[in-house]
């Protein structure tokens, strides 16, 4: 943490805290090129992607074109074992949440 506290506010989503770690900036650059390669391979198709918190915040940051601003203003919570839902329409390729952080299923469990 102290690491993080020493940089500039505007340097922190280009560090890479580790050798050759990714940094916030590269890792973001990542999963958009994944959800739009997994978009375009599965067009008109239902996929289902399991993956961690950080996937699902960074797929806010592409689906909605989110920036680094709006990020340190607000971020999507997710929750363990949480759903999250975008559909995309075919004819106008736009991106719809239909829910996000949805863990009723584990409420349902216990």
């Amino acid at each position: 943490m102290a690491q993080w506290r020493a940089l500039r506010e505007q340097d922190r989503a280009y560090h890479g805290f580790q050798p050759q770690s990714e940094s916030q900036a590269e890792f973001f650059a990542r999963v958009g090129e994944a959800l739009h390669s997994i978009a375009r391979l599965y067009a008109g198709a239902n996929v289902l992607v399991i993956t961690h918190g950080g996937f699902i915040q960074a797929s806010f940051r592409h689906f909605f074109g989110f920036g680094d601003a709006a990020f340190r203003r607000a971020y999507p919570a997710v929750a363990h074992t949480s759903l999250t839902l975008w559909r995309e329409d075919g004819n106008s390729g736009r991106w719809t949440l239909e829910y996000s952080n949805d863990a009723s299923h584990t409420e349902r469990a216990a």
